[in-house]
């Protein structure tokens, strides 16, 4: 576990991603995760806020994760 979250910063928010911490504020970015490969305009679960549609459309949808597959 202290290597998963050995970047992580006290009092700073983060949001979890297959097998990867975040910061809730990242901007772009690219992860090969545990399961598949994702590239994403912000965390997904912050779209989420405004646009509730990628919880179906990604983070719940099997064929996403298999489409991206590692």
């Amino acid at each position: 576990m202290k290597g998963m979250m050995g970047h992580v910063e006290v009092g700073r928010d983060y949001i979890y991603l297959d097998g990867y911490f975040i910061p809730a504020d990242e901007g772009p970015f690219e992860v090969e995760g545990w399961h598949s490969e994702h590239d994403f305009n912000e965390p997904p679960q912050i779209t989420a806020q405004h646009s509730p549609e990628i919880i179906e459309r990604v983070l719940s949808n099997p064929e996403y994760w298999n489409e991206r597959k590692i």
